[in-house]
């Protein structure tokens, strides 16, 4: 029997974030990475490790509180299975989409308004991937997202490593035909299978016996 080869996922958690709540798939927000992960990788292939990419909400306390508890009940959950690595938000001032005129105000407060734009997400999510490769970590790269600023990592992936198979797994409502060409197949993420790979709640941690709940705003 063919050994087989080690697959790597990695998780644009913003651009799953919103393909969830797009799709009306809100609960599934308390979502198990490693157990999603396995039914996306080919059957000849073994899951070696999830990386997941975000940022930590900034401006919302609430949403703050409620991304927190998800992040640690996945830490708790997933041990050394998952490895995440976070971006930031950074304000750029807004601008009228019809005149071009800027800053743009509240008409209530009167308040400057900076839209908030998530940074290093991509960089990360694109560094890593190469550096697996460069380290003969992986045989297989799985990527989770439809962004399409993926394009170029992708293409230059393959070139340099023709023999690493490229998959795109895109979240729903994410299908994006700028990332069909740098890879060997795509599909959409089946629904069943996000709904088939939550979390326990509460998640427990083993050594402090912390119980970590989904969101009652989630649910």
């Amino acid at each position: 029997m063919k050994k087989k080869r080690w697959a790597t996922v990695y998780i644009d958690g913003f651009n799953l974030y919103h393909g969830l709540m797009d799709k009306g798939l809100g609960p599934c927000r308390w979502l198990d990475l490693y157990s999603l992960s396995q039914k996306l990788i080919p059957p000849q292939f073994k899951l070696r490790l999830v990386r997941y990419f975000s940022t930590h909400i900034k401006g919302d306390p609430a949403g703050h509180l409620r991304q927190a508890a998800y992040l640690a009940a996945l830490r708790a959950h997933l041990g050394n299975k998952i490895d995440m690595k976070f971006g930031r938000f950074q304000l750029f001032p807004s601008h009228c989409k019809h005149c071009g005129n800027k800053p743009v105000y509240c008409s209530s407060c009167m308040k400057e308004y900076s839209k908030p734009n998530e940074k290093k997400t991509d960089v990360n999510l694109s560094t890593m991937m190469l550096v697996d490769c460069f380290e003969k970590f992986t045989n297989c790269v799985v990527l989770v997202s439809g962004d399409g600023d993926y394009e170029t990592a992708l293409v230059e992936l393959h070139r340099i490593f023709p023999k690493i198979e490229r998959i795109i797994a895109f979240p729903p409502k994410r299908r994006n035909p700028k990332l069909y060409s740098p890879c060997e197949s795509y599909f959409d993420i089946p629904k069943a299978d996000v709904l088939n790979s939550l979390l326990p709640d509460p998640v427990k941690n083993s050594r402090s016996g912390k119980l970590y709940q989904m969101p009652n705003e989630w649910k």
